[in-house]
């Protein structure tokens, strides 16, 4: 018995290698009859490789995405593959040859012939050719119009013999021709030749049930390809009873043996005398369509079927079911939980390593856990890892030069690299007996998953950012794998982009907070009413998504010159140089005006930022997912001004615990600031509601208790 599965991944993308999570289950034994196979499958992985042409004539296949799938890709498939089936012992030496696998790996299992090719009757055979335009007598060439099947050569040589023999019957090409101007540039210079344009005839695909018939009728069958990993049509039209002429190279001798007329495919005299020396021969062609019928004999689906199950029986006795749970190790009270949290960055501080750090503090203050954590580089968030005492582990991953311009060959090498991490990832894994893996933003979930699969952990997704619609698709895809038991959203703003999507029972809302540093340390004595000048600041990356260059727009846009100290606090964003020089010179131009402005830099110190600011102003022009400034400034007692932007409006209500703008409209933050200038909001009643908010939805202890709770929980269970 069966089952059958509908699959609809696109052949050689990385949305395949995504679909497969869903669609496979851990089999005993796993056979992809193909080299796209799922680079992280756990159990007995059998590949059918057919040949390497994409490699053996690189001429022909140009390209980045194809050398990566035929070199890189297909050597990781064939050192992870259990058993490799190739269809001629040509092509175990080429797989040799190409990425040195031991030939004890290599099983050669022919190819067979199917029962429908067979010699059809000349009424029968009249019907399909009349139903597809065919003459009653032609050579035949049927295949895909590519160059490595030696189609210029096939059209030159043909050309040759018609020059000696212009009563030969004309040349049917057979096969999917959609690109043959693209793959073949020079193929013009056939098809338009005067000599030749009324000889060949392109029909393009036909349905197989029509191929018996049209084999049957052919002179004669002319394949004289370059490179072939078994080569069947020549098979099928033997099998017809056509004689067949075919090359002397690749596999194609060891497939038809002496029952086909074999030619240097390189030496176009040549194919053109076989040509003409087959087609004038009535005795020879009757040798060859004899040898043909004893050929076929020795090739059949049956004999392909039991070959196939015996090495299915082989490996099973070797191979043990895979069950997930099999592998999961017990958690118990009785022994400390090891979990390991993979970030995104090393060399940088944002939000979430922000976040993570606090996270990090929590599960280490608990006697259930060792905690570990792996980053890919090195820089300003490890330093405080290790003066924290925390153990870092290095797994290095490539990061896209940018974020705003990430081109398909980024997303192969994303792939790739996530796989090469990974490999340093299961080393890690193996050494701390991990039993958990907690993902602290997206880059690393693709890491998550593939480890969840490999070693059946407990994986748990940390999700900080509203994402665009392919990162989504990805962040659902991987979020149905059954041991990604829960992924963290850090609001009901993020929360509802996933309600209609499977994962959405999986996620839990856990907002971030206020780190305990900002609440512990003794709030600074504030005065009811704002100094003059009042102290503003702008805290985070500065870049056009973060909206810092409206705050400019809007002071240049007014009459006034308000008595404020503006300060900006961040870096900016590396890859809007041109956006940095802009800004630049605007803050310039106003300061000429009168304005107090300063670049500040980054801090790392936030307590001394917010304890000497009056007003934060959050100007971000993307969906925040949360909004990790405001609630610091809040616990601070600084009044936060923020454009309407995603989660901002569920931690701000309007004039009780901050003010909202709408930062594309200009004239709105010069107008809040003059009030403020002129003592004409309720500052202290602000204060005194945000510090609240702060205290009942955003404290440390209220958040990190939740969240590891939901992990721990999770631990324990089976």
């Amino acid at each position: 018995s069966y089952q059958l599965e509908n699959y609809d991944g696109p052949i050689y993308s990385v949305i395949e290698q995504f679909k497969w999570i869903s669609k496979i289950n851990p089999f005993s034994i796993l056979h992809v009859p193909h080299y796209n196979a799922p680079v992280f499958y756990p159990g007995k992985l059998i590949v059918t490789v057919h040949d390497v042409c994409h490699l053996a004539m690189k001429q022909f296949f140009p390209g980045f995405l194809k050398g990566i799938y035929s070199s890189s890709f297909l050597k990781q498939i064939l050192n992870k593959a259990d058993y490799i089936i190739t269809v001629s012992n040509f092509s175990k030496s080429e797989i040799i040859k190409y990425f040195n696998i031991s030939p004890s790996k290599i099983s050669v299992i022919y190819n067979g012939v199917s029962d429908i090719y067979h010699p059809v009757s000349t009424t029968e055979s009249n019907e399909v050719l009349s139903k597809n335009k065919l003459p009653q007598e032609y050579l035949l060439y049927v295949g895909n119009v590519k160059p490595h099947k030696n189609i210029t050569g096939l059209f030159a040589s043909y050309k040759l013999a018609i020059l000696e023999n212009p009563d030969l019957p004309p040349l049917v090409v057979l096969g999917n021709n959609e690109r043959m101007k693209t793959d073949i540039p020079n193929i013009d210079d056939f098809i338009l030749d005067d000599f030749l344009k009324n000889k060949i005839i392109f029909t393009g695909l036909l349905p197989t049930e029509d191929l018996p018939a049209i084999y049957s009728r052919a002179l004669l069958y002319v394949f004289p390809s370059f490179y072939e990993g078994f080569g069947l049509s020549t098979l099928e039209a033997m099998a017809c009873g056509t004689p067949v002429i075919t090359s002397n190279i690749s596999s194609l001798p060891e497939v038809v043996g002496d029952a086909a007329l074999k030619v240097d495919p390189f030496d176009n005299g040549c194919i053109a005398s076989a040509i003409l020396e087959l087609a004038q021969n009535t005795q020879l062609q009757a040798q060859y369509r004899k040898k043909g019928f004893e050929r076929i004999k020795r090739f059949s689906w049956h004999k392909s079927a039991k070959k196939h199950l015996d090495l299915y029986s082989a490996i099973s006795q070797k191979a043990r079911p895979i069950t997930r749970k099999k592998h999961i190790k017990p958690i118990t009270c009785e022994r400390k939980t090891n979990i390991l949290f993979l970030d995104q960055y090393g060399d940088r501080i944002g939000g979430g390593q922000v976040i993570l750090l606090d996270i990090l503090e929590k599960f280490r203050s608990s006697n259930s856990w060792n905690v570990h954590i792996s980053v890919p580089n090195e820089g300003k968030f490890t330093d405080q890892l290790k003066n924290r005492g925390f153990n870092v582990d290095m797994a290095p991953a490539w990061q896209p030069l940018s974020l705003q311009n990430v081109v398909f060959t980024d997303i192969f090498k994303y792939i790739f690299s996530s796989l090469s991490s990974s490999y340093h990832l299961s080393k890690i894994v193996k050494k701390h007996n991990i039993d958990l893996i907690y993902c602290n933003g997206g880059r690393t979930f693709l890491n998550g998953a593939f480890l969840s699969v490999l070693f059946s952990v407990k994986v748990f997704f940390h999700l900080h950012l509203i994402l665009g619609d392919r990162q989504k698709r990805a962040v659902t895809m991987l979020g149905r794998i059954p041991n990604v038991k829960s992924i963290i959203a850090v609001s009901n703003t993020l929360e509802q982009q996933y309600q209609k999507d499977k994962i959405h029972h999986k996620i839990s809302i856990v907002s971030n907070w206020v780190s305990p540093a900002l609440l512990q340390t003794p709030l600074s004595k504030r005065s009811s009413i704002l100094d003059i000048p009042i102290k503003i600041g702008v805290v985070g990356q500065i870049s056009m998504g973060k909206g810092q260059w409206t705050i400019l727009e809007s002071l240049q846009r007014t009459n006034l010159v308000l008595p404020i100290k503006l300060s900006f606090f961040g870096e900016p964003l590396i890859f809007e140089n041109k956006q940095w020089q802009d800004f630049n010179n605007k803050a310039e131009n106003l300061k000429q005006v009168g304005w107090d402005i300063q670049y500040a830099g980054f801090k790392k110190d936030t307590l001394e930022i917010y304890d000497n600011l009056d007003v934060l102003i959050i100007p971000s022009l993307v969906s925040e997912s949360f909004g990790l400034t405001a609630i610091e400034a809040m616990s601070r007692e600084v009044l936060v001004i923020a454009n309407r932007s995603g989660a901002l409006v569920e931690i701000i209500n309007e004039n009780e615990n901050g003010l909202l703008y709408d930062a594309k409209r200009y004239e709105e933050l010069p107008a809040i600031l003059d009030k403020l200038t002129k003592n004409e909001i309720d500052v202290v009643s602000i204060r005194k509601s945000a510090l609240e908010t702060v205290r009942q939805y955003y404290h440390p202890d209220k958040q990190l208790d939740k969240l590891h709770n939901i992990i721990y929980q999770e631990a324990l269970s089976q």
